[in-house]
């Protein structure tokens, strides 16, 4: 864990990191599960995520997540 948080690139436009420096690292890029060849879901990632936290921190409280006005693939469904 950092200090700052994390941050986990799911499936973003990556041209709007190109003047950003992240972490200080000039000498890496951003990159993204898309492009790595893992398409998955906010939902599949929040998934994993949490299953990796607790097993290393222990179970946590659930919550309703807040509403991002994110459209998923069943909005998008016929």
């Amino acid at each position: 864990m950092t200090t700052h948080g994390i941050s986990l690139n799911v499936e973003p436009d990556l041209s709007h990191y190109r003047g950003i420096v992240a972490c200080g690292l000039r000498d890496y890029g951003v990159t993204s599960l898309a492009d790595l060849g893992l398409p998955v879901t906010m939902l599949d990632a929040d998934a994993a995520l949490r299953q990796a936290f607790e097993s290393e921190f222990g179970p946590v409280q659930s919550a309703p997540p807040p509403d991002l006005g994110l459209r998923t693939e069943r909005d998008l469904s016929p």
